[in-house]
């Protein structure tokens, strides 16, 4: 399954998540899990992504789940 953000990867040229990762200065699995939807990124790599694909960092974010709260 496509996401919004792996869409925009393909579209910028980032044919893994590693090589996107290196433009970033972050761990691939962090790129990983952001585009899941499964972690969010620090501001400063929020911003980096931001830069890099085009979108709005918010675009980054994930929202909280119930189980954040416990």
């Amino acid at each position: 399954m496509d996401t919004p953000i792996s869409l925009r990867m393909k579209e910028k040229g980032f044919r893994s998540d590693a090589a996107l990762a290196a433009k970033v200065g972050c761990d691939r699995s962090m790129i990983t899990r952001v585009k899941l939807g499964k972690a969010s990124p620090s501001l400063d790599l929020a911003v980096k992504l931001s830069a890099e694909l085009n979108l709005p960092a918010s675009a980054f974010l994930r929202a909280p789940q119930a189980e954040d709260a416990a």
